[in-house]
């Protein structure tokens, strides 16, 4: 019973899901600029956001730029940047999906708390992303979407790393 319902539940992804661009090398080495993804727009049960998904958004000022990134902290949660390192609640983060930690600089150690519908966020390749360490925590509203598949090259077609696929 349990196999039929995720065939339902991917084809309800695919067809509730906008076709996105990557721009830049903030996500590398997960996702590279030009690559094509999908993030599924549904609020349904099974596409809750989760620490470690990608996840399109929207700036939170300039609102016309759109942005990809992981979230790192979930609502009501403490969040603390110390030498290049996350935090959270007073545990360090493990990131695996990470090729390696950027040094940390002293201005760049700070901490954040998220809201009740707030979401951290950061990218893959820290030195060279424009993330929540700039902006803060994104209200769930500017999310769009939870990015789970990489349609182009296809070369590179499959489930993104990190969470990934249509059903978590």
């Amino acid at each position: 019973m349990k196999f039929p319902f995720r065939i339902i539940r991917g084809l309800i992804n695919l067809v509730s899901s906008a076709r996105f661009v990557v721009r830049g090398d903030s996500m590398r080495p997960a996702l590279k600029s030009r690559e094509s993804v999908l993030a599924v727009r549904s609020r349904l049960p099974w596409n809750r956001l989760r620490r470690g998904d990608i996840v399109v958004l929207r700036h939170p000022v300039c609102r016309y730029r759109i942005y990809i990134k992981r979230i790192v902290g979930l609502p009501n949660e403490e969040i603390r940047l110390e030498d290049g390192l996350v935090n959270l609640e007073g545990a360090l983060l493990e990131e695996a999906y990470i090729d390696r930690v950027p040094p940390g600089r002293p201005d760049q150690n700070r901490e954040w708390w998220t809201g009740p519908d707030e979401y951290f966020v950061l990218g893959d390749n820290r030195g060279d992303s424009q993330d929540s360490r700039a902006f803060g925590p994104v209200d769930r509203r500017l999310i769009l979407g939870r990015v789970w598949f990489r349609c182009w090259p296809l070369r590179s077609w499959g489930p993104v790393p990190g969470r990934g696929g249509p059903s978590g």
